[in-house]
Protein backbone atom coordinates (compact mmCIF):
# COMPACT_ATOMS: atom_id res chain seq x y z
CA UNK A 1 0.00 0.00 0.00
CA UNK A 2 1.01 3.11 -1.27
CA UNK A 3 1.04 6.03 1.33
CA UNK A 4 -0.13 9.39 0.14
CA UNK A 5 1.89 12.09 0.94
CA UNK A 6 0.24 15.09 2.69
CA UNK A 7 -0.58 17.72 0.98
CA UNK A 8 2.00 20.87 1.72
CA UNK A 9 1.11 24.32 1.77
CA UNK A 10 2.93 26.44 -0.34
CA UNK A 11 4.36 29.49 1.24
CA UNK A 12 2.85 32.92 1.57
CA UNK A 13 5.04 34.72 -0.41
CA UNK A 14 7.00 38.14 1.44
CA UNK A 15 6.47 41.20 -0.49
CA UNK A 16 7.68 44.74 1.11
CA UNK A 17 5.90 47.82 -0.23
CA UNK A 18 7.89 50.97 0.70
CA UNK A 19 5.38 54.21 0.43
CA UNK A 20 7.45 57.25 -0.26
CA UNK A 21 4.77 59.31 -1.24
CA UNK A 22 4.43 62.53 1.42
CA UNK A 23 0.66 63.01 0.76
CA UNK A 24 -1.52 60.75 3.15
CA UNK A 25 -4.45 59.77 0.94
CA UNK A 26 -3.35 60.28 -2.39
CA UNK A 27 -2.48 58.97 -5.44
CA UNK A 28 0.65 56.74 -4.62
CA UNK A 29 -1.35 55.72 -1.61
CA UNK A 30 -4.72 54.86 -3.52
CA UNK A 31 -2.82 52.47 -6.32
CA UNK A 32 -0.66 50.70 -3.00
CA UNK A 33 -3.56 49.76 -1.70
CA UNK A 34 -5.07 48.19 -5.12
CA UNK A 35 -1.52 46.65 -5.25
CA UNK A 36 -1.58 44.77 -2.26
CA UNK A 37 -5.36 43.96 -2.13
CA UNK A 38 -4.42 41.86 -5.66
CA UNK A 39 -0.55 40.31 -4.06
CA UNK A 40 -3.16 39.44 -0.32
CA UNK A 41 -5.73 38.00 -3.02
CA UNK A 42 -3.31 35.54 -4.88
CA UNK A 43 -2.29 34.35 -1.36
CA UNK A 44 1.19 36.61 -0.78
CA UNK A 45 1.86 38.18 2.89
CA UNK A 46 2.55 42.08 2.31
CA UNK A 47 3.61 44.11 4.46
CA UNK A 48 3.38 48.20 3.76
CA UNK A 49 6.42 50.74 5.16
CA UNK A 50 5.56 54.09 4.86
CA UNK A 51 8.63 56.50 4.84
CA UNK A 52 6.47 59.27 6.00
CA UNK A 53 5.73 57.67 9.40
CA UNK A 54 9.29 56.48 9.67
CA UNK A 55 12.27 58.16 11.38
CA UNK A 56 15.09 57.46 9.04
CA UNK A 57 17.87 60.02 8.90
CA UNK A 58 19.50 61.25 6.07
CA UNK A 59 23.03 59.36 5.07
CA UNK A 60 26.24 60.89 5.83
CA UNK A 61 28.62 59.14 4.10
CA UNK A 62 30.68 58.16 6.93
CA UNK A 63 30.82 54.05 5.26
CA UNK A 64 30.58 52.32 8.19
CA UNK A 65 28.13 50.39 6.92
CA UNK A 66 30.56 49.18 4.32
CA UNK A 67 34.08 49.13 6.68
CA UNK A 68 32.39 48.07 9.98
CA UNK A 69 28.80 46.51 7.83
CA UNK A 70 26.69 48.62 10.82
CA UNK A 71 24.90 52.01 10.47
CA UNK A 72 25.88 55.14 12.48
CA UNK A 73 22.44 55.38 13.38
CA UNK A 74 19.76 53.85 15.21
CA UNK A 75 16.39 54.48 13.45
CA UNK A 76 13.56 52.59 11.79
CA UNK A 77 16.05 52.08 9.11
CA UNK A 78 17.47 49.03 11.12
CA UNK A 79 13.73 47.29 10.95
CA UNK A 80 13.56 48.40 7.58
CA UNK A 81 16.96 46.76 6.33
CA UNK A 82 15.70 43.36 7.84
CA UNK A 83 11.86 43.60 5.86
CA UNK A 84 13.71 44.10 2.69
CA UNK A 85 15.97 40.94 3.29
CA UNK A 86 13.50 38.87 4.17
CA UNK A 87 11.33 40.23 0.97
CA UNK A 88 10.84 38.27 -1.65
CA UNK A 89 9.42 41.24 -3.80
CA UNK A 90 9.99 44.54 -2.79
CA UNK A 91 7.77 47.66 -4.65
CA UNK A 92 9.34 50.78 -4.38
CA UNK A 93 6.52 53.30 -4.75
CA UNK A 94 6.84 56.84 -4.85
CA UNK A 95 5.14 60.05 -6.65
CA UNK A 96 6.94 61.45 -9.55
CA UNK A 97 27.26 67.53 1.23
CA UNK A 98 29.46 69.43 0.01
CA UNK A 99 33.31 68.26 -0.36
CA UNK A 100 36.75 70.46 -0.72
CA UNK A 101 35.52 70.95 -4.54
CA UNK A 102 32.86 73.22 -3.66
CA UNK A 103 35.00 75.57 -0.81
CA UNK A 104 37.25 75.71 -4.38
CA UNK A 105 34.63 77.23 -6.35
CA UNK A 106 33.31 79.75 -3.71
CA UNK A 107 36.91 81.18 -3.83
CA UNK A 108 36.86 81.61 -7.24
CA UNK A 109 33.97 83.33 -7.43
CA UNK A 110 34.88 85.61 -4.91
CA UNK A 111 38.41 85.70 -6.03
CA UNK A 112 36.58 87.59 -9.02
CA UNK A 113 34.66 89.84 -6.91
CA UNK A 114 31.32 88.12 -6.26
CA UNK A 115 29.50 88.10 -3.23
CA UNK A 116 29.11 83.96 -1.79
CA UNK A 117 26.74 83.06 0.29
CA UNK A 118 27.37 79.15 0.78
CA UNK A 119 24.13 77.27 2.55
CA UNK A 120 25.11 73.45 4.25
CA UNK A 121 21.36 72.73 3.90
CA UNK A 122 22.43 69.59 6.51
CA UNK A 123 22.62 72.32 9.05
CA UNK A 124 19.11 73.49 8.22
CA UNK A 125 15.48 72.70 9.05
CA UNK A 126 13.68 71.64 5.94
CA UNK A 127 10.84 69.68 6.08
CA UNK A 128 9.94 67.40 3.72
CA UNK A 129 6.87 68.32 0.85
CA UNK A 130 4.06 67.53 1.66
CA UNK A 131 2.39 67.48 -1.50
CA UNK A 132 -0.29 69.60 0.20
CA UNK A 133 -0.57 72.10 -3.01
CA UNK A 134 -1.13 74.97 -0.23
CA UNK A 135 2.28 76.50 -2.25
CA UNK A 136 0.27 76.10 -5.29
CA UNK A 137 -3.61 77.50 -4.38
CA UNK A 138 -2.45 80.48 -1.94
CA UNK A 139 0.96 81.29 -2.30
CA UNK A 140 2.31 80.21 0.87
CA UNK A 141 4.13 77.46 2.33
CA UNK A 142 2.54 75.31 4.91
CA UNK A 143 5.58 74.69 6.68
CA UNK A 144 7.71 77.99 8.42
CA UNK A 145 11.18 76.68 8.97
CA UNK A 146 14.37 77.33 7.37
CA UNK A 147 13.26 77.22 3.66
CA UNK A 148 11.71 80.65 4.07
CA UNK A 149 15.04 82.73 4.10
CA UNK A 150 16.23 80.25 1.90
CA UNK A 151 13.71 80.97 -0.80
CA UNK A 152 14.49 84.82 -0.53
CA UNK A 153 18.02 83.88 -1.20
CA UNK A 154 17.44 82.22 -3.88
CA UNK A 155 15.34 84.98 -5.84
CA UNK A 156 17.88 87.54 -4.35
CA UNK A 157 20.96 85.68 -6.12
CA UNK A 158 22.00 86.34 -9.57
CA UNK A 159 23.62 82.35 -9.65
CA UNK A 160 23.08 79.71 -7.44
CA UNK A 161 25.05 76.78 -7.68
CA UNK A 162 23.26 73.56 -6.60
CA UNK A 163 26.71 71.19 -5.61
CA UNK A 164 25.51 67.58 -4.20
CA UNK A 165 27.52 64.03 -4.66
CA UNK A 166 25.72 61.26 -6.70
CA UNK A 167 23.68 59.10 -4.51
CA UNK A 168 22.23 55.75 -6.70
CA UNK A 169 21.81 58.31 -9.95
CA UNK A 170 20.36 61.26 -8.26
CA UNK A 171 20.94 64.21 -5.78
CA UNK A 172 21.27 63.54 -1.89
CA UNK A 173 17.98 63.36 0.32
CA UNK A 174 19.22 66.81 1.69
CA UNK A 175 18.84 68.21 -1.75
CA UNK A 176 16.39 66.19 -2.84
CA UNK A 177 13.99 67.91 -0.09
CA UNK A 178 15.09 71.21 -1.10
CA UNK A 179 14.57 70.77 -4.37
CA UNK A 180 11.22 69.52 -3.84
CA UNK A 181 10.03 72.96 -1.59
CA UNK A 182 10.86 75.12 -4.35
CA UNK A 183 8.05 73.92 -5.74
CA UNK A 184 6.46 76.99 -4.63
CA UNK A 185 7.80 78.69 -7.76
CA UNK A 186 6.05 76.39 -9.95
CA UNK A 187 2.63 78.46 -8.77
CA UNK A 188 2.24 80.53 -12.08
CA UNK A 189 1.84 83.62 -9.68
CA UNK A 190 5.55 82.87 -8.29
CA UNK A 191 7.23 81.76 -10.92
CA UNK A 192 8.52 84.90 -12.07
CA UNK A 193 10.67 85.51 -9.37
CA UNK A 194 13.17 82.88 -10.25
CA UNK A 195 12.34 82.59 -13.94
CA UNK A 196 15.68 83.08 -15.88
CA UNK A 197 17.55 82.32 -12.91
CA UNK A 198 21.32 81.35 -13.84
CA UNK A 199 22.56 77.67 -12.17
CA UNK A 200 25.08 75.69 -12.16
CA UNK A 201 24.92 72.40 -10.90
CA UNK A 202 28.20 70.25 -9.33
CA UNK A 203 28.44 67.20 -8.80
CA UNK A 204 31.09 64.71 -6.93
CA UNK A 205 30.43 61.10 -7.52
CA UNK A 206 32.67 58.09 -6.41
CA UNK A 207 32.73 56.18 -10.03
CA UNK A 208 35.04 56.89 -12.85
CA UNK A 209 32.58 56.25 -15.49
CA UNK A 210 31.42 59.87 -15.73
CA UNK A 211 29.13 60.20 -18.64
CA UNK A 212 27.46 56.87 -17.77
CA UNK A 213 26.86 57.43 -14.22
CA UNK A 214 25.84 61.01 -14.69
CA UNK A 215 23.12 60.86 -17.68
CA UNK A 216 20.05 60.06 -15.04
CA UNK A 217 21.05 63.26 -13.18
CA UNK A 218 21.23 65.16 -16.27
CA UNK A 219 18.08 64.24 -17.18
CA UNK A 220 16.69 64.96 -14.02
CA UNK A 221 17.87 68.50 -13.67
CA UNK A 222 16.74 68.91 -17.56
CA UNK A 223 13.01 68.34 -16.34
CA UNK A 224 13.40 69.97 -13.07
CA UNK A 225 15.27 73.17 -14.20
CA UNK A 226 12.69 73.63 -17.32
CA UNK A 227 9.91 73.23 -14.75
CA UNK A 228 10.54 76.61 -13.09
CA UNK A 229 12.30 77.76 -15.85
CA UNK A 230 15.54 78.11 -14.42
CA UNK A 231 18.39 78.11 -16.59
CA UNK A 232 21.36 75.47 -16.35
CA UNK A 233 24.91 77.48 -17.48
CA UNK A 234 27.18 74.85 -16.91
CA UNK A 235 27.83 71.55 -15.11
CA UNK A 236 30.76 70.47 -13.38
CA UNK A 237 31.48 66.59 -12.72
CA UNK A 238 34.57 65.03 -10.50
CA UNK A 239 34.65 61.63 -10.26
CA UNK A 240 36.86 59.00 -8.25
CA UNK A 241 35.98 60.61 -5.22
CA UNK A 242 34.64 57.33 -3.80
CA UNK A 243 36.00 58.18 -0.04
CA UNK A 244 35.88 61.12 1.98
CA UNK A 245 39.63 61.80 1.57
CA UNK A 246 40.12 61.38 -2.12
CA UNK A 247 40.33 64.85 -3.38
CA UNK A 248 43.70 64.82 -1.96
CA UNK A 249 44.74 62.14 -5.00
CA UNK A 250 43.04 64.98 -6.88
CA UNK A 251 44.70 68.72 -6.12
CA UNK A 252 43.76 69.84 -9.94
CA UNK A 253 40.55 69.47 -8.93
CA UNK A 254 40.33 72.32 -6.81
CA UNK A 255 42.69 74.68 -8.93
CA UNK A 256 39.78 73.90 -11.97
CA UNK A 257 36.86 74.94 -9.59
CA UNK A 258 38.54 77.96 -8.58
CA UNK A 259 39.98 79.04 -12.05
CA UNK A 260 36.07 78.17 -13.41
CA UNK A 261 34.95 80.19 -11.17
CA UNK A 262 37.25 83.27 -11.85
CA UNK A 263 36.50 82.91 -15.33
CA UNK A 264 32.55 82.51 -14.98
CA UNK A 265 31.79 85.58 -12.69
CA UNK A 266 33.92 87.51 -15.61
CA UNK A 267 31.81 86.42 -18.30
CA UNK A 268 28.84 87.49 -16.06
CA UNK A 269 30.26 90.56 -15.50
CA UNK A 270 30.19 91.10 -19.23
CA UNK A 271 27.01 89.99 -20.50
Amino acid sequence: MVKSRPLVRPKRLPVLIINGATREGGSTDAVTRSLTAGFRTAGARVRIERLRELRIADCLGCRQCRDERTCYFTDDMNRLRAAFMSAHLIVLASPLYFCAVTRSLAAGFRAAGAQVRPVNLRELRIADCLGCRQCRDERTCYFTDDMNRLRAAFMSAHLIVLASPLYFCAVTGLMKSFLDRLYFFYHEVNRHLVAGKRILILTTLGEKRTRFEMAPLIEFYRRYLRALRLRRIGLLTYPDLMDKDSIRKHPEYLEEAKTYARRLIRRLDRS
